[in-house]
């Protein structure tokens, strides 16, 4: 498996994380599958919350960014140290947060 591949392989399994970890605000929260957070919302629109994003550096390191609403900044840095345990020596976190 590729570096890229396992990139998104670890991607798509942090956004669920992300998701599960968010849920606990309201049940309603759901992930596209590539990384999208949103609520679903009236008429079968949906707010946007957030997206998980990988990088790939020179070292072969990949770096996951959650980059969110502040509405669910605090779930997702309280299950930081939780998702990090899941993922290889390779993998890291941030968050990055607009309001």
């Amino acid at each position: 498996m590729s570096n890229l591949d396992q990139a998104e392989k670890y991607r798509r399994q942090a956004a669920s994380l992300a998701a599960e970890a968010i849920s606990t605000i309201d049940r309603r929260y759901w992930h596209d599958g590539n990384g999208g957070l949103y609520l679903p919302a009236f008429g079968g629109e949906r707010t946007y919350l957030g997206l998980v994003t990988c990088t790939v550096d020179q070292s072969d390191n990949i770096i996951l960014t959650f980059q969110c609403t502040s509405e669910i900044e605090a779930e997702i840095k309280a299950n930081l140290v939780q998702l990090q345990s899941q993922m290889p020596a390779n993998v890291s976190l941030c968050v990055n947060t607009w309001r």
